[in-house]
C-alpha cells in the first residue's frame, strides 16, 4: 500500500468517493506508522493490518473485544480526535 504517488492518488480518490457517497471504506494492509498517518490525514475511518493487530482466530477476536469493552477502551480502530490508532 502507498508505494508511490500513483498509489497515494488512487487511495485518496477512493476515500473521497466513499465520503461523498456516505459509505464506509476499510484500508487493508496497514503495516507502518507512515501508512496509518497518511490514511488518517485522508480521512479514512477504518483499517486493518499488522500494525493494528496480527490475524486472530474468531475466539481470540471475541476475547479481545470483550477485554477492551470491560476496560472502557475505545473499540474503534481509529481515534480521530488524537489521530492515532487504538
Amino acid at each position: 500500500m502507498m508505494e508511490n504517488d500513483n498509489d497515494m492518488n488512487i487511495i485518496q480518490t477512493i476515500v473521497q468517493l466513499t465520503q461523498r457517497l456516505g459509505v464506509g471504506v476499510i484500508a487493508e494492509g496497514v503495516e507502518t506508522e507512515n501508512q496509518l498517518a497518511n490514511l488518517l490525514n485522508m480521512g479514512c475511518q477504518y483499517g486493518q493490518g499488522y500494525l493494528l493487530s496480527i490475524p486472530l482466530e474468531s475466539d481470540s477476536i471475541k476475547d479481545l473485544l470483550e477485554n477492551l469493552a470491560s476496560t472502557g477502551e475505545n473499540l474503534s480502530l481509529w481515534n480521530r480526535d488524537s489521530q492515532t490508532a487504538t
